[in-house]
């Protein structure tokens, strides 16, 4: 059998009695591969899918599976549990799953609660988790975590550039329009661990649309790598740090084109962040929702008294 396959079929002969359903058939089937048996009734569909699921082993052939895969099989008819009802039956097939919604609902509660660094090390031995991604977080995981437990951060650079906080402000006041969301694994040092992904990110539009689709390609990151269960790589190159930006340093400069005007607004503007802004006397007035408009940068203000902040 090739190493490249992951099933295959040699020869095989099905009778039944006298008659056979299945003759002289030969099939190599590769890794990830859809395959469609179709035929009229009594083809021998059947029988070929019980003999695949190896339910089914009064056959003259050869019938090998790769290593270390799990076979499937619904049968076409199904087994029921003759003391219970259809609505019992139904509550019996769903129950595994049913059982696993609930367990997840109880640690998004617990994960919800202000647990101490013990009471979450506590949890996770209790779960075992492959891996622990982490989104968006802006908090010291706890050392007991890291170390324990494989967990995988995401970093808006192309590590090592741009290591540090307030990467999507310092990428765009760099003139970046476009950079790669990291899959790391989390190490003492601050976004120099290992990868396990790039992916291009756009850094068009706002600061809360550019996150957003941050998010969305982390999720296609996250379920990469636990098909591919993959292993992180040591970073390349020479780090280069960002600075996590100030609250004060929002503020809207006096001077620069209007390209970079739309950039530090945009930039900014996102739920959580202190949006662009100026001071005017007794005022702050603060900017969102930018966009330019041929000659000019048009946007949302809020004025504020400057004792109401």
């Amino acid at each position: 059998m090739s190493d490249n396959y992951i099933f295959t079929i040699e020869n095989l002969i099905k009778a039944y009695g006298k008659k056979e359903v299945l003759k002289n058939i030969w099939l190599s089937f590769y890794p990830g591969a859809k395959i469609g048996v179709i035929g009229s009734n009594g083809a021998g569909k059947s029988s070929l899918l019980k003999i695949m699921a190896l339910k089914d082993k009064d056959f003259i052939g050869s019938v090998r599976a790769a290593p270390n895969i799990t076979i499937g099989h619904v049968p076409q008819e199904p087994r029921l549990n003759e003391s219970k009802d259809v609505l019992g039956n139904l509550e019996e097939a769903v129950e595994p799953i049913r059982n696993l919604l609930i367990r997840s609902e109880e640690l998004g509660m617990k994960f919800g609660e202000d647990l101490s660094p013990e009471e979450m090390e506590k949890v996770l031995t209790g779960i075992r988790p492959r891996y622990i991604f982490f989104l968006h977080w802006n908090w010291l995981v706890p050392a007991e975590t890291w170390m324990t437990h494989e967990c995988v951060c995401f970093h808006m650079t192309d590590v090592p550039y741009g290591r540090g906080g307030s990467p999507l402000q310092n990428l765009i006041l760099a003139g970046h329009e476009q950079t790669m969301l990291t899959a790391l694994r989390m190490v003492k040092e601050v976004d120099a661990g290992p990868v396990y992904a790039k992916r291009p990110l756009s850094l068009e539009g706002s600061a809360e649309e550019i996150y957003i689709r941050a998010g969305r390609l982390s999720g296609e990151i996250m379920q990469w790598i636990i098909e591919h269960d993959s292993l992180p790589v040591p970073q390349q190159g020479e780090p280069v740090l960002f600075k996590r930006r100030k609250p004060e340093q929002s503020v809207l400069r006096n001077h620069g084109s209007l390209k970079e005007v739309h950039d530090f607004i945009r930039m900014l503007d996102a739920d959580g962040y202190p949006k662009a802004f100026i001071d005017h006397g007794d005022y702050v007035i603060h900017f969102r929702k930018a966009g330019i408009e041929g000659d000019s940068v048009v946007a949302e203000v809020e004025i504020k008294l400057q004792n109401k902040l």
